[in-house]
């Protein structure tokens, strides 16, 4: 007859060779500057700290649409999942806005095949503006494309606009 103690040791011995991974805290980091660790699940909630692009995260614990993270400093709260990332953003040199498709939770990065519409948000270059001339390009489209490239939005503005339409972190029933 099999001693309880073995199995216990054998049952313990699978688990140590099959759940390594798993026991060891899984790290993240995030994808742009301004993300918000709150006290709870929650974008309601108290803001614990601001922290910028590329801070790495220690998952404590994972809810729906939240996770609980530690930093270095042994700080916790709450990080919504999107504004998280496996991978250490690659650092960008020149400007530090991210721009609007970042914050909204897209890439950061610009494809080589969405260049000419990243271009289009910032303004016309001269040889796009030569181009649209060639091909008789409205002017008052030209006119609402250069308006475009004036207009900027806070931080604050962006996340009342989420609030607003249930939009991101602020999605979801249960708010």
């Amino acid at each position: 007859m099999i001693k309880k103690s073995t199995i216990y040791w054998a049952v313990l011995g699978i688990c140590l060779i099959f759940l390594p991974g798993n026991l060891q805290a899984e790290t993240l980091y995030t994808k742009k500057s301004g993300v918000t660790m709150t006290s709870n699940a929650s974008p309601k909630s108290k803001v614990v700290k601001k922290l910028e692009k590329g801070v790495a995260v220690t998952v404590l614990k994972k809810s729906k649409r939240y996770f609980q993270v530690r930093l270095k400093n042994r700080t916790t709260g709450w990080v919504y999942r999107f504004h998280l990332s496996k991978k250490a953003p690659r650092k960008q040199s020149g400007s530090s806005s991210e721009g609007l498709l970042s914050t909204l939770g897209g890439r950061s990065s610009v494809a080589v095949h969405e260049s000419s519409s990243n271009s289009s948000i910032r303004g016309m270059q001269p040889a796009t503006r030569a181009y649209a001339k060639s091909r008789h390009i409205n002017t008052n489209h030209v006119k609402a494309l250069e308006w475009m490239k004036q207009f900027s939005v806070s931080d604050n503005e962006l996340l009342k606009f989420q609030e607003n339409g249930s939009l991101g972190e602020f999605s979801g029933a249960g708010l």
